[in-house]
């Protein structure tokens, strides 16, 4: 069993995920099915991970939570099943580091709840 890590803001995500203690999959646009994105990264790192709030206005790395990644898979392998031109728009930004990228398309139990893993400033 691998840890993973969720980053979410303090207004849309984390009050949900003390509440259900679970993350639940959610829409993306450019892709078909949806998706909890999980990173093996227990640093919050906007660019790589693609949270750099360019399109919301609250700060998604302010808080994390901790998962088991039982059933996630890398994101190496679910490229592989939406294939290159969904995939590429994700993977071509600059600074983007996919291979620290997991996801899951089933609702994900925490760890960690995430008042006790805000992040610093």
């Amino acid at each position: 069993m691998i840890d993973l890590w969720h980053y979410t803001c303090g207004d849309h995500g984390a009050p949900g995920i003390a509440a259900t203690r679970c993350l639940l999959p959610n829409r993306h646009p450019w892709l078909p099915y949806p998706l909890v994105w999980l990173t093996d990264l227990d640093v919050p790192m906007r660019g790589p991970l693609g949270l750099t709030s360019n399109t919301l206005g609250c700060d998604r790395t302010q808080y994390r939570v901790r998962v088991a990644g039982d059933g996630a898979v890398p994101w190496s392998r679910y490229r592989r099943v939406i294939g290159r031109h969904l995939a590429y728009p994700f993977e071509s930004t600059p600074g983007a580091m996919p291979r620290h990228w997991w996801v899951s398309t089933q609702r994900v139990p925490i760890l960690s709840d995430p008042e006790e893993t805000r992040c610093a400033p």
